[in-house]
């Protein structure tokens, strides 16, 4: 429910502006003068709250009404912008408790934990949850269902048991394809993405032997930094158990700079290209395939590179393996 607040300020805005802009670029246009007029109410903001220039010698008296007043009119533009892009009061606070959970995520791995012992490097998407039922899933709630005619594209794709999701498997053009991929990523479906079986479980277990469970995925977060969020929010609701959230296209460089090669147990993927990086730096690595495989793949090392098709094999190999030892 909108508050009062929220709805004074709608309808001043609707005396200045009886239309709200409802293209992109207008929007854009209209954004960059209110945060113009943000950036001089920031100022204002500064100027009185007190004599903060080192080189100059001022006196400035503390008013606490001026505080609260600027603070008041940057309060006042932010809620203007917000509107300006059809934001409800409810997307904010909802958003809001999303970022605070990832600066405290940040905050945790950042200043409180410590890497000293024994680790588990876990893929994200096609490891621990579902990625192409759950783009499938949404795709067929979209406009994308009737342009595509994505009923029979995914029966095809989900039959066939492709290990990936891509334009050649959906039977689309590449431009289709990226647009696609930026509708799904900037929907935060991504929150909602259906797991992989015992996944939770299986991080849990990590945790019970006394593994600290880092998740090293490759979404793109330099480019949907709201991913990281969306991340976040899977991952608690869903209860899994993790350390750290780690992102990179170059996984390896991910490791060596924290220079914790040395105690990683072993890494999942499922992508060919980050189980030869694991390989390159000597840690046992469990290639995730969605369809029945044999023990080893024989164009990697064989020991060192073991396809499994479930996470609930990993466990049972892991315990065979502490068995061995």
């Amino acid at each position: 429910m909108e508050s009062e607040i929220w709805r004074d300020q709608r309808e001043f805005n609707a005396l200045l502006r009886p239309h709200l802009p409802d293209t992109y670029t207008d929007r854009t246009a209209l954004t960059k003068e209110m945060v113009l007029h943000l950036i001089s109410e920031c100022d204002e903001l500064l100027r009185a709250s007190g004599a903060w220039k080192p080189h100059r010698k001022e006196i400035v008296l503390e008013n606490r009404p001026q505080i609260l007043a600027e603070l008041t009119d940057i309060r006042k533009y932010w809620i203007t912008v917000a509107q300006i892009w059809g934001f409800t009061e409810e997307e904010i606070d909802t958003m809001y408790w999303l970022k605070s959970a990832s600066v405290r995520q940040r905050y945790v791995e950042e200043w409180v934990n410590q890497l000293t012992g024994p680790v588990v490097i876990l893929d994200l998407d096609n490891v621990l949850c579902d990625y192409p039922l759950g783009f499938i899933q949404w795709v067929q709630q979209s406009k994308w269902k009737d342009m595509l005619g994505i009923d029979d594209a995914a029966q095809a794709y989900l039959g066939k048991g492709h290990e990936w999701i891509n334009a050649r498997n959906l039977g689309c053009s590449e431009k289709v394809w990226a647009d696609m991929k930026h509708a799904f990523r900037t929907s935060s479906s991504k929150r909602t993405l259906p797991t992989r079986p015992k996944a939770a479980e299986f991080t849990r277990w990590c945790r019970d032997q006394g593994w600290s469970v880092i998740i090293l995925t490759s979404r793109p977060i330099d480019r949907y930094p709201s991913l990281y969020d969306d991340t976040l929010y899977w991952l608690s609701s869903n209860s899994f158990a993790y350390s750290y959230i780690w992102w990179g296209f170059n996984k390896t460089h991910a490791i060596n700079v924290r220079n914790i090669a040395s105690q990683v147990v072993f890494a999942v993927d499922d992508e060919e290209q980050f189980v030869r990086q694991y390989l390159s730096i000597g840690i046992r690595t469990y290639w995730m395939l969605r369809t029945p495989i044999v023990q080893s793949v024989p164009h990697l090392d064989g020991e060192r590179v073991i396809a499994v098709s479930s996470l609930q094999s990993i466990m049972e190999k892991e315990k065979e393996r502490a068995h061995t030892d």
